[in-house]
């Protein structure tokens, strides 16, 4: 989210400084003699590149961003997977332990998460 605010941030700058030089200029063609509108354009048009720098800057920072939430969704996935999976091999366990003889019952409860672990591997 900060990223795209950043990014939304410095849209505005470039918006806002497009805009500043525009009126110097526009003030330029009025009045040709005038110095300090040469330094208002020169300003501006400083301003307009250390934007474009931010820009990309943001553009980076987003890019990251986005490749670190995809990259923390997949353990988040598999996490919630793993907490579902166990609380159904527990109850699967239990039934099978309660309806087979001990040994067999501790091997099918075995099997049953062997798979669970395997499917997350």
């Amino acid at each position: 989210v900060a990223a795209s605010d950043f990014a939304a941030s410095v849209d505005s700058l470039e918006f806002a400084i497009a805009q500043a030089l525009a009126a110097a200029h526009d003030n330029l063609a009025l009045d040709a003699d005038s110095a300090d509108e040469q330094d208002l354009i020169a300003a501006a048009e400083a301003m307009a590149v250390t934007a474009a720098a931010k820009q990309e800057l943001a553009s980076e920072q987003f890019a990251t961003a986005y490749d670190l939430q995809l990259t923390a969704q997949d353990p988040v996935a598999k996490f919630v997977l793993l907490v579902y999976d166990h609380a159904r091999s527990e109850s699967l366990s239990t039934l099978t332990v309660l309806t087979c003889p001990g040994g067999v019952g501790v091997l099918d409860a075995a099997d049953v998460l062997a798979d669970v672990l395997n499917e997350l591997a």
